[in-house]
């Protein structure tokens, strides 16, 4: 029971370090298409860390001898986690090739 408790906290720490060291490295990119390169990483290593939690979601429904309540607490973290990243993502986008139309 001790493991899934900490399978927990890091699961929910992750994604706070992650963003951390990824809005770090965001804001030092210099032009807009570096800025682009490092969401878009930044994208799909934050869509892993949310398929982590949504993994460690069912471990730990496992552990706790299939305890619906932390099935439900723990994968709603991870597909919220998940829906923020596609519409930031999806968001950004919309705006890249807005501005990109009025480029040209």
């Amino acid at each position: 029971m001790i493991w899934a408790a900490l399978l927990l906290v890091i699961a929910f720490a992750a994604p706070g370090a992650w963003a951390w060291y990824f809005s770090s490295r965001f804001f030092a990119a210099t032009s807009a298409a570096r800025q682009w390169r490092v969401l878009r990483r930044g994208v799909f290593v934050s869509a892993g860390v949310g398929v982590l939690i949504l993994a460690e979601g069912v471990a730990v429904f496992v552990g706790t001898g299939y305890n619906w309540l932390v099935l439900a607490l723990v994968w709603a973290c991870g597909l919220l986690h998940l829906g923020l990243l596609g519409r930031a993502f999806r968001g950004e986008k919309k705006k890249r090739t807005s501005q990109a139309g009025a480029d040209t």
